[in-house]
């Protein structure tokens, strides 16, 4: 599932998906590992919820072009919209893929700060 929204992530031009570990070199997304998973969305097993994040790093903080390309990641009627991107891609390994919200932070790479969007992301598929 991480993988498949990596891939999907790539699809965004310029975006680079980084792996976990990775010095990202933005624009770069990370997806986190799972926050929670829910075995019981539905009676029987009918359906399986998990949470976990992406984490957009955008360019330097005090950077112009940082606020015209994080509007752009985050406007969900724009070419580079990753809300639209994660939740129209073609999955094979859940159903649904649900960005529910986007908060913002400053993070601190090389001694640099830069701006991040940080997405929540809902996904949830066919139980065993």
């Amino acid at each position: 599932m991480m993988d498949e929204l990596g891939q999907a992530l790539d699809t965004i031009d310029p975006l680079r998906v980084a792996v976990i570990g990775e010095k990202p070199i933005p624009p770069a997304a990370y997806v986190s590992y799972p926050e929670s998973m829910d075995y019981h969305g539905t009676y029987g097993l009918g359906q399986h919820k998990m949470e976990l994040q992406v984490i957009l790093i955008v360019g330097r903080a005090n950077d112009r072009a940082t606020r015209k390309n994080l509007a752009a990641y985050c406007d969900s009627n724009d070419t580079q919209s990753v809300k639209t991107t994660l939740e129209s891609f073609a999955y094979t390994t859940c159903d649904v893929v649900t960005v529910s919200a986007v908060d913002f932070d400053v993070v601190r790479l090389a001694a640099i700060d830069h701006m991040a969007a940080i997405f929540n992301i809902q996904v949830s598929g066919s139980g065993a």
